[in-house]
């Protein structure tokens, strides 16, 4: 044990780092960073391709979700409009655990924090209608148009030339 300590204290006054069953001294903590590093594999090319599959199908689930929430919020709008004009019951909305227990006055105050909730998704729906007229790039409907009139400035090209086409094998391509 008195060895260990003895050999663990030279190397500390030689200003050595000793880690592993090698006993291999690296004198740089920068050196040993690089050298752990290099024990980690790196993504091949058929990996990053599957991360990045990944990702954009997490995306799409997000706009979906997304998508979906803002045809939800038009629901909620009409239904809280109803219940503030009186022509539904909250308790129609909502469940509660005993429903014949609530007071006239416990369902207005329902009502007001459905109410409530709704105007806070609102907001919500607006700051992501913002964010998403913020987004870097063009929309998708953006690149429709464009393939759009570049599908029709081709196709009257071809009719100029008299083209009908690419029926024909021998002229498609």
């Amino acid at each position: 044990m008195e060895e260990i300590t003895d050999s663990l204290k030279k190397d500390q006054d030689l200003g050595q780092l000793v880690f592993g069953d090698d006993e291999k001294k690296i004198q740089d903590p920068i050196r040993m960073y690089l050298s752990d590093i290099g024990k980690i594999e790196l993504l091949t090319p058929v990996k990053e391709v599957a991360i990045a599959k990944r990702i954009e199908r997490g995306e799409e689930e997000i706009e979906e979700a997304v998508f979906s929430l803002l045809i939800s919020l038009r629901e909620i709008k009409r239904i809280s409009m109803l219940l503030i004009q009186k022509k539904i019951d909250i308790l129609k909305v909502i469940q509660v655990p005993s429903p014949e227990t609530v007071t006239e006055n416990k369902k207005e105050k329902l009502t007001l924090r459905f109410h409530n909730f709704f105007n806070k998704a609102e907001k919500e729906k607006d700051d992501i209608v913002t964010l998403k007229k913020q987004q870097k790039g063009p929309s998708l409907a953006a690149l429709t148009d464009n393939l759009q009139k570049k599908l029709s400035k081709g196709t009257a090209r071809n009719k100029r030339h008299g083209r009908k086409g690419s029926k024909n094998p021998a002229r498609a391509g």
